[in-house]
């Protein structure tokens, strides 16, 4: 019936048939916003507990982490997985003056990006290295006359402080920005102009020239408005309101420059308005909002350049389109359309095609377009249309008017008519024929962020799957075209070890979703929570290594499934909450022994902010009797993952975010006392980490920086390899078993995978130029059986496993061929495969799961 609808709207679009103030979407009441949500936990699990993000921790870290690196970091090669097939959330866009292919993106935590092709093809895009601890690209700006000369500004944000604390306490800080870093060969390297690298977190939201001298140029930040009249070599606060976000320099009276301030719920809010280049300021009000709880966006008509439009917004709905065909003095309503809906703080966008100030696009959830200067605003993009399944990259996404939810930018292109680009949180869309019909170009822009739970199979070194940010679940099948599933914001993942077709996804708020075949048919299987009950944003949940058909999750009470999660499955195991108003946000199961569970428990981050009530709480009864214990000696920050020592139950890791203070926490006890553990970690919030199950002496670490390693159980720490991007986020790790691989799951930057330190692939030739006894182990870790390939010159092989203390334990040969072992019952745990052919012997490790 949409479908129809559209049709019937779109054939009236284009014969320019006026309906006057149609609007096609009605308000919708104000709600918590996903992007909200999402935002507010990254924040709260990344903040100080006095609520500062010191930027000096991170720059100092940064510089540190490369000084690792030559001193002795692990060199090991990190390649890409991808997607290549999924855009990521994007800010947004430039063009090159001079060759129109040549378009910039800048990516909401996945740095800067530049395609020469125009974004077409499978592989279109490439990172552009910046030399400096940049996640979030806002504003790009290229200097018409001299392309050489570009500026960044770095850092998302929506609010630049704690504001209306209590119900609406938000931080709505999406990543770290260090002000404003300039480019004088054509972004091959880059300096500070607006340097607040050492400070607290700030963010910029906008760049604009003074059209008539590219030295003059103003940024709206996160403090204010700035000039400089040098290029960048200084600047000057020229308005002090929190959180100027968009500008408009007039092109032929350049002494007036518009500005607008607010976003969500910061005071000053409202459209400025300067008649002498920036020296002094006045409110407009005349016919315009005075202030609103969202923010407002500007778009000058180039072709009438006294025109000017404008979409004021709420936190919680948009308030229409206004136009001032005065230079911005006086305003009026032409359209009252709700474009921006519920997130009109966080997403819409406008502008106004270079050769026709009648036609606009604009966008917040979906596009709209209007022929005739707002008097008709009609929906051409579809965001719910979008293509599940495996999407060809650089190929169609989905329909001709599908365009991904929440625009952040729209920029008609200044040499190719009809042509605007429209950036997304799903990536880069284009329309060839101003907004009627658009069309993906994300062809290998892996930009995508990634949450945890990142999952591999067991047994497939080419299967795993992870949630992605607004961008659905994701399946990696051995390439770098993903395969999309579920919807929504995609968040933690669960593959049973023993079983691939069986994998568990879920969507924000744990709605959980389970696949009996592979991923190809989900259901929907959520816990039956009371309506009441606060669930986190990535709902914890958890397979029981020890028995997968057995499943955890958590909202404020402990639920359990005996049936791999069926409907009607699910029981709570206590009556209560675990832990009061607080919230669970991770589940941790003893691979030794299915009775001992670690629960995290976590404030709620709107409610409390950075200072994080919750608790590590142990439980060695299966969390249904004997009650639950809290972990001694932790910090009150937010404590983003616990995992245990694959083979030594008492021994358990668990990572915490925040700033001073450390990051990385050990237990010998099952979890009951904890102590700071490891040295060379920065003091950087940590996400993630893990053992390796080969050599569990040998640990790995994802923090907002990369990865790090440890030989020795934790206690010193050296970067990992190369070939990650400069600065990533990393928010899980996952050991791929069956490929002997660490993969490294990002919030900006897709996924990255890395050799393990430990990687145990026999060759035809060792180190010492002899021939391999033994070819292949697989699979290892194994259960019940593990199949011996032997080398091809030895046609017999004694094989002798023997235990950690070198007890024989079993005796076995194979002959010829890769044979089956079915090994005798043995406790779970680390062995020695010792292999025997005449005078030659090797060893190998063999990892025994328990069964």
């Amino acid at each position: 019936m949409r479908s129809n609808i559209l049709l019937l709207v779109l054939g009236l679009a284009l014969l320019g048939v006026s309906c006057g103030e149609w609007n096609v979407s009605p308000k919708t009441p104000f709600r918590q916003s996903g992007a909200g949500r999402a935002l507010d936990l990254w924040a709260a699990r990344r903040m100080a507990t006095d609520g500062s993000l010191p930027m000096d921790a991170w720059t100092r870290a940064f510089e540190e982490r490369y000084a690792a690196v030559l001193r002795g970091g692990k060199q090991v090669a990190w390649q890409s997985l991808g997607p290549h097939n999924i855009g990521g959330r994007t800010l947004c866009l430039a063009f090159h003056p001079d060759d129109p292919d040549i378009v910039y993106a800048g990516s909401a935590s996945g740095g800067l990006w530049v395609t020469h092709t125009a974004g077409i093809g499978a592989d279109a895009w490439d990172p552009v290295p910046l030399g400096h601890p940049v996640l979030g690209v806002s504003a790009i700006l290229i200097d018409p006359d001299n392309p050489d000369r570009m500026w960044i500004g770095t850092g998302e944000m929506y609010s630049n402080g704690v504001v209306r604390p209590g119900t609406i306490n938000r931080f709505t800080r999406g990543t770290y920005g260090i002000g404003i870093l300039r480019s004088l060969d054509g972004g091959k390297s880059w300096e500070p102009s607006l340097d607040w690298s050492y400070g607290d977190m700030r963010g910029v939201q906008d760049l604009v020239f003074n059209p008539k001298d590219p030295n003059t140029i103003y940024a709206a930040t996160s403090e204010g408005l700035y000039r400089t009249y040098d290029g960048g070599d200084s600047w000057t606060m020229v308005l002090q309101v929190p959180m100027a976000v968009d500008i408009h320099v007039h092109p032929v009276d350049t002494q007036v420059v518009l500005v607008t301030a607010g976003s969500f719920f910061t005071p000053q809010s409202g459209l400025y308005r300067s008649l002498n280049g920036g020296a002094s300021f006045a409110k407009v009000t005349n016919g315009f909002p005075a202030d609103y709880t969202g923010k407002a966006m500007l778009a000058g008509a180039p072709s009438q350049p006294d025109r000017i439009y404008a979409y004021p917004s709420n936190a919680g709905n948009g308030l229409g389109l206004y136009l001032s065909n005065d230079q911005g003095a006086t305003w009026s309503k032409v359209n009252p359309t709700d474009i921006s809906l519920y997130q009109g703080w966080y997403s819409h966008h406008l502008d106004v095609a270079p050769n026709d100030p009648n036609l606009i696009l604009a966008g917040g959830i979906d596009v709209y377009r209007s022929p005739n200067a707002g008097g008709f605003l009609v929906q051409t993009g579809i965001w719910e249309s979008g293509a599940y399944g495996k999407v060809p990259a650089g190929g169609p996404e989905g329909p001709p008017y599908y365009v991904h939810a929440d625009v952040h930018a729209i920029r008609f292109h200044p040499s190719k008519p009809g042509e605007a680009w429209i950036a997304t949180d799903g990536g880069l869309f284009v329309t060839q024929d101003a907004g009627m019909s658009f069309e993906g170009r994300n062809g290998g822009y892996q930009t995508q962020q990634f949450y945890a739970r990142f999952s591999s199979s067991h047994d497939d070194p080419d299967f795993a799957i992870g949630g992605l940010q607004d961008n659905a679940t994701a399946i990696y099948e051995g390439d770098k075209e993903w395969v999309r599933v579920l919807g929504g914001d995609g968040l933690s993942t669960e593959i049973d070890p023993s079983n691939d077709e069986r994998i568990i996804g879920s969507i924000q708020n744990l709605l959980l979703h389970r696949s009996l075949d592979r991923g190809q048919n989900f259901e929907n299987v959520a816990p039956p929570l009371p309506f009441d009950e606060k669930r986190a944003f990535n709902g914890a949940v958890r397979l029981d290594p020890n028995q997968t058909s057995r499943v955890y999750a958590g909202g404020q009470r402990l639920y359990r499934s005996n049936d791999f999660a069926a409907p009607g499955s699910w029981l709570p195991l206590t009556a209560d909450p675990l832990d009061g108003e607080n919230i669970i946000t991770s589940i941790e199961i003893d691979p030794n022994d299915g009775e001992h569970l670690v629960v995290v428990t976590s404030s709620d981050p709107i409610e409390n902010g950075p200072v994080n009530t919750g608790k590590v709480l142990v439980s060695f009864t299966g969390g249904e009797t004997g009650g639950w214990t809290a972990g001694q000696g932790l910090p009150n920050r937010y404590c983003t993952s616990v995992v245990f020592h694959p083979y030594l139950s008492d021994i358990v890791l668990a990572t915490f975010g925040g700033f001073g203070g450390p990051h990385l926490y050990r237990s010998v006890n099952g979890g009951l006392t904890w102590v700071p553990w490891g040295s060379g970690l920065p003091d950087l919030p940590a996400n993630a980490v893990a053992f390796d199950p080969f050599a569990p002496e040998q640990v790995y670490l994802g923090n907002d920086l990369g990865v790090w390693f440890s030989e020795d159980g934790g206690l010193s720490w050296v970067p990992y390899g190369q070939g990650l991007p400069e600065a990533a986020m990393v928010f899980d790790l996952s050991v791929s078993t069956a490929k002997k691989t660490l993969r490294a799951a990002t919030h900006g930057s897709g996924v990255f995978e890395a050799p393990l330190f430990s990687q145990d692939v026999a060759l035809e030739e060792n180190g010492r130029g002899q021939v391999s006894l033994v070819r292949r182990l697989y699979p290892n870790p194994c259960v019940r059986e593990i199949w011996v390939e032997p080398g091809l010159a030895f046609p017999r092989v004694e094989l002798h496993l023997m235990d950690r203390l070198g007890r024989p334990v079993a005796r076995h040969a194979v002959e010829g061929s890769a044979m089956p072992w079915s090994l005798p019952e043995l406790p779970a745990g680390l062995y020695w495969l010792e292999a025997r052919a005449g005078k030659h012997k090797e060893v190998h490790r063999v990892v025994i799961m328990a069964r």
